[in-house]
């Protein structure tokens, strides 16, 4: 190359040198400073991302971060940029290629520098362009690339590509990171996003306000709401729940305004305020009432808003307000109408209102007030209760209800009345038969105020002509002194039965005939006295059917009426049957009964009265005909009338007492024992008294004290109610209005029964004497003297001449014999039996040995009753004994199949067979006879331990032949019993007559029945206990739970344990439990949600709890009691101890 050309291109090598080495430096100070950066950011934004600096924090450490990336800057990349020029490349160059000396370095130098500069410097010109000249000569061979620092400016460069490629990868994938990264650099961008809301901003005292809150970002443990009422300086911190994608609290009934915001974690919403406005207040009230001037009422003053006053008052209401309103108005409603609401405007003045108001009817009213702001009054509601003027109450003080008496008696009767304002009036009406009605006695009251009055008068009998067929009605009325129109009011009606006033009776030639008269059919008795309340009933409706039509009632009375017709017929057909008279006056009842019926639904009400007594007439003579004719008849058709008396009354009075279950049969039979057991124990204490004989003592020789004319009966109660009449239509039977106390259920309402709490219902029982009363014919010491019969009357208690018995009459009794309560219970069981051996024989359920024994059982209680009307004592004694054993045979036998588990009626069999062993194990006293008992059951054989034997072999039977998968394990276990114990050869060997007596054959027979019970109770226990842990397991579900629906505190917890519900019922169901629950709780788990439906769910589920606690009571308690103090088996003895004791404590709610 020519020299000229060498010099320029070893100056362009030299300056492409240059800029290489200056880019290489200057890239690497940059790369090295971006890592350093990045790693402090870095660094500065992972605390910040844990620890969520302040910005003052922020600052702090950024600003020193600063200044170091600012340092290694000026030193890393502002230095290198200032120092790399020729110079240093040609030290660089000088270092890298030795040989070449200074040479290089001078070339650089002064190479390009001109001419004038080369000489004002006193360098020759020529020299330095020679030199620089061979210099381009001898380096055109070297590599000047060799000085390049390319491997430590790669490496930087990656390095801190890399950093900065981390970091902007993660801050593009994270945005919390992103966020975190801002806030190094002082960005204010909080990691959460807050904001806030209420339902209102202003609001009227007392309501709810809602605040919602709104998290976007970073969660955070808890968002709590800071409240406090305005002015205060503590604030009051809730934690609001989740809801509807955010975070809600309740601010409830607020009395004021408050200010609150919303914090998560560090972050916090500005202060916001909500604002109350205040109600009107009711500071005092004061009502004046005045009555009406009739009732003598003072005025009063309330100072409460409800209260009570008389219709037609008059009421001054005032208010006194907290502050003044600019206006007030009183809203009245008529409560139960749907007639609009009535404004009526108050007075005001300043902060009182007030109104005056007549009072006709309740009222609710309230107080509608508004200030100069619009706000309103506080609500508020309060009452009026307007209490009508009563009707007056009027009742008989004499005579007593029901009273039967001859023909010439002169009755007392007296009549008291009360009202709560006056009575004006009072008085007594009576009437013969069907004839029109007279007045007895009216008594007008003077006073204005007369709270109280009475009248009385002797009704005189004799100038009435009357027969034993007639029969007197009276009743008592009231008036009071109610202004225009007063009330008027009546007593039901009352009746007074005619007896013959002189009686004879006929001696039967039988010389075993009963001695008393005999009452086959007290059940007409009871159609009479149902016939009188129907009529009182009719009489109600005709009053009543002047102001309103009651269609319901009608329909009640009118099928009361029908149903009479239908027992009057069935009593007519019975007795055409026998053969006995009176059933043509029977047939005239039952058509004009029927006739009533047509007339009440026709609302033909004068009519049906007048139909009613005659049916009522023709009913009482035929009661006198049938009691004449029934004794004229046979034995056997008298036996007959009795036993269809009993049942007929027991139709009357247990119209809905049906025992369905098999349960509630084994219950009734039970209670029919212990009854039975009672008139036996009455029986043999009667018989112990009465001599060995067992008969009913001797009847009387003399005749009871007859009426003499000319001496008529001064005013007596009637002889229901100080002693029994037995002269007297119904003497012994029990009474119709009054519940039997030896009949299961009684104290329920018979809807077939007159009403008990009409006036007279309490009075003594007219068939019962009562104790507290002197005997029958001696002298009551707590009446006065004036009591006593007149000189020269008939002394009750002594035979009168004109009473002797005449040829072909027969002695009469004492009264006391009339009425046999022995009799009348014995007639109840015997009912009650008959009634059970129907129900039993198409029970599900029950085997043909149980129904047998029912059967048994109620023809021995039948037979006792026959002998007990008979007066054959003996006999009714040893049929009362045997039906009392069955019973209790059949009672045990129904509640061992009734046992709604399998392992229940293994553990029944199991006291069965525990029992037997008991019975036929030898008496350890030598001289005693042992269970087995006397010396006829020795020789007769173990007939008790044999009829339970056959209880028990009649329960096995019935389980090992159960078909329902639940029991096919029990099944098993009793059919594998009974191969085993041939309980057939056993019943075998208790029945051979002698056996009571052989003490060896007695110990092998309890042996084998008290082995029998062993296994049975290993039987039970294996099956028992899996039952109880799935019990207990169930009832822990229970109360876990309705625990957690009472901890429900939203909709959403609610929610989410509904299907656990749903569940715990399908697990109920496959353990057979399914009846524990309620239709409530079936359909409510489909239904209703909510807090407040989940308080229903609580509830009922704590129902289901309590009963699956009753079922494991059952099964342990009942086992604990059936094996007495036998240990519990280790398995399960936790079990039983914790749920005896929460059985002890009780239930928790």
């Amino acid at each position: 190359m020519p020299a000229i050309e060498l010099r320029p291109a070893f100056r362009q090598r030299v300056r492409a040198l240059t800029r290489q080495m200056w880019a290489l430096h200057v890239g690497r100070g940059v790369a090295r400073t971006a890592v350093v950066a990045v790693a402090l950011v870095t660094a500065l934004a992972a605390v910040d991302y844990f620890v969520e600096l302040p910005v003052l924090a922020r600052a702090a450490l950024f600003v020193p971060g600063a200044v170091v990336v600012a340092v290694l800057a000026a030193r890393w990349v502002v230095r290198p940029a200032l120092t790399w020029g020729r110079a240093r490349v040609a030290v660089v160059l000088e270092a890298l290629f030795p040989r070449l000396g200074q040479r290089l370095r001078t070339a650089l130098e002064h190479g390009p520098r001109s001419a004038d500069e080369l000489a004002r410097a006193g360098v020759a010109p020529g020299l330095v362009a020679a030199l620089e000249e061979e210099t381009a000569e001898k380096v055109k061979p070297l590599p000047f690339q060799a000085a390049l620092p390319v491997r430590p400016m790669v490496l930087a460069g990656v390095a801190g590509a890399v950093c900065i490629a981390a970091l902007v990868f993660s801050a593009s994938q994270a945005p919390e990171w992103r966020t975190a990264l801002g806030r190094v650099m002082l960005s204010p961008d909080p990691y959460t996003a807050l904001s806030v809301s209420t339902s209102a901003d202003t609001v009227d005292e007392g309501a709810d306000v809602n605040v919602h809150a709104t998290l976007t970002g970073r969660t955070r443990p808890a968002v709590v709401l800071h409240v406090r009422p305005l002015g205060e300086s503590e604030w009051r911190d809730e934690t609001m729940d989740e809801a509807d994608g955010g975070f809600s609290a309740r601010l409830p009934k607020l009395r004021s305004s408050v200010e609150f915001f919303v914090s998560a974690g560090p972050d916090s919403t500005p202060v916001q305020q909500i604002t109350v406005r205040r109600y009107l207040k009711i500071t005092g009230t004061r009502v004046e009432v005045r009555s009406p001037d009739y009732t003598g009422v003072a005025p009063v003053t309330h100072e409460i808003g409800s209260f009570s006053a008389v219709q037609g008052s008059t009421a001054r209401f005032q208010f006194e307000l907290d502050r003044p309103p600019a206006a007030a108005a009183l809203v009245v409603k008529e409560p139960g109408k749907s007639a609009a609401s009535r404004r009526i405007d108050m007075t005001v003045r300043d902060r009182e209102v007030s109104v005056e108001l007549p009072l006709a009817a309740d009222i609710e009213y309230s107080v509608d007030a508004r200030d100069a702001a619009g706000v309103p009054v506080v609500a508020n509601r309060a009452r009026v209760r307007v209490t009508a003027d009563q009707p007056p109450a009027v009742w008989f003080e004499e005579p007593t209800e029901s009273m039967e008496v001859h023909t010439l008696a002169e009755v007392l009767m007296r009549a008291r009345a009360r009202d709560d304002f006056g009575v004006s009036k009072v008085g007594i009406v009576f009437q013969v038969n069907n004839e029109e009605e007279r007045t007895l006695v009216v008594q007008d009251v003077k006073e204005p105020f007369q709270r109280t009055a009475a009248a009385g008068q002797m009704l005189l009998l004799e100038q009435f002509l009357l027969t034993e067929k007639d029969c007197v009605a009276y009743y008592a009325f009231a008036e009071d002194n109610h202004p225009g129109t007063p009330q008027r009011v009546t007593t039901e009606l009352r009746f007074i039965d005619i007896r013959p006033f002189k009686r004879t009776y006929k001696v039967f030639d039988a010389p075993d005939a009963p001695p008393g008269p005999q009452r086959e059919l007290i059940f007409l008795d009871e159609v009479i006295a149902r016939q009188r309340f129907n009529l009182n009933q009719t009489i109600r409706l005709e009053t009543r059917s002047k102001a309103r039509l009651d269609v319901a009632q009608v329909d009640k009375v009118a099928a009361f009426e029908n149903k009479l017709a239908t027992q009057t017929h069935d009593l007519a057909d019975f007795l055409a049957g026998l053969g006995a008279d009176g059933t043509a006056l029977l047939t005239q009842a039952e058509e004009t009964m029927l006739s009533a019926v047509d007339s009440l639904q026709g609302a033909k009400f004068t009519t049906a009265l007048a139909q009613e007594r005659d049916a009522l007439r023709y009913l009482m003579e035929a009661r006198n005909t049938v009691q004449q004719s029934l004794p004229k008849l046979s034995k056997a058709a008298r036996a007959q009338a009795r036993a269809f008396d009993r049942i007929q009354r027991q139709k009357l009075r247990r119209q809905d007492e049906k025992a369905e279950t098999l349960a509630a049969i084994a219950n009734e039979l039970g209670q029919l024992a212990s009854q039975e057991d009672d008139v036996f124990q009455m029986l043999a204490v009667a018989g112990n008294a009465g001599g060995a004989g067992g008969k009913a003592s001797d009847p009387m020789k003399t005749p009871p004290a007859a009426d003499k004319p000319g001496t008529p009966d001064q005013a007596k109660p009637a002889p229901a109610a100080d002693k029994p009449d037995p002269n007297k239509p119904g003497a012994g039977k029990p009474d119709p209005e009054k519940p039997d106390p030896n009949k299961p259920g009684s104290g329920q309402p018979d809807p077939e029964k007159p009403d008990p709490n009409k006036p007279g219902a309490g009075k003594p029982d007219p068939e019962k004497p009562d104790p507290n009363k002197p005997a029958p014919g001696t002298p009551d010491p707590t009446k006065p003297a004036g009591d006593k019969p007149a000189p020269g009357a008939p002394d009750p208690a002594k035979p009168a001449e004109g009473d002797k018995p005449g040829p072909g009459s027969m002695p009469p009794v004492k009264p006391d014999e009339a009425s046999d309560p022995i009799r009348e219970r014995q007639d109840e069981i015997a009912a009650r039996a008959s009634v059970l051996d129907k129900t039993a024989a198409s029970a599900k359920g029950l085997t043909e040995l149980a129904k047998k024994r029912i059967a048994d059982a109620a023809k021995a209680a039948n037979g006792a009753a026959d002998a007990l009307g008979q007066q054959n004592r003996a006999d009714a004694k040893k049929d009362a004994e045997g039906a009392r054993d069955l019973f209790r045979l059949a009672a045990k036998q129904v509640a061992a199949l009734a046992a709604e588990e399998a392992a229940q009626q293994l553990a029944a069999a199991r006291d069965l067979a525990n029992d037997i062993a008991l019975q036929t194990a030898p008496p350890t006293d030598p001289q005693a006879g042992g269970m087995g008992g006397s010396s006829d059951d020795k020789k007769m054989g173990l007939g008790g331990a044999a009829e339970q034997a056959k209880t028990l072999k009649d329960v096995l039977e019935q389980i090992a032949g159960a078909g329902s998968e639940s029991s096919a394990e029990a099944a098993r276990r009793a059919g594998t019993l009974l191969k085993q114990e041939d309980l057939g050869a056993a019943i075998g060997r208790l029945e051979k007559p002698g056996a009571g007596a052989d003490k060896t054959e007695r110990q092998d027979l309890a042996e084998r029945f008290a082995a029998l019970g062993q296994k049975l109770d290993q039987a039970h226990r294996e099956l028992i206990a899996p039952r109880l842990e799935e019990l207990a397991k169930l009832e822990r579900e229970a109360a876990e739970l309705a625990q957690r629906l009472g901890a429900a505190g939203d909709d959403t917890a609610s929610e989410r344990v509904r299907p656990l519900i749903a569940e715990f019922v399908e697990k109920l169901d496959k353990a057979r439990l399914g009846e524990l629950v309620g239709p409530e709780l079936r359909e409510g788990i489909r239904g209703a949600s909510g807090v407040a439906a989940a308080a229903g769910y609580a509830r009922k589920l704590a129902v289901v709890r309590e009963k699956l606690v009753a079922k494991l009571q059952e099964f342990v308690a009942g086992d604990r009691y059936t094996t007495g103090g036998e240990a519990v088996p280790p398995e399960y003895r936790e079990l039983v101890d914790r749920y005896l004791r929460a059985l002890s404590a009780g239930s928790t709610k």
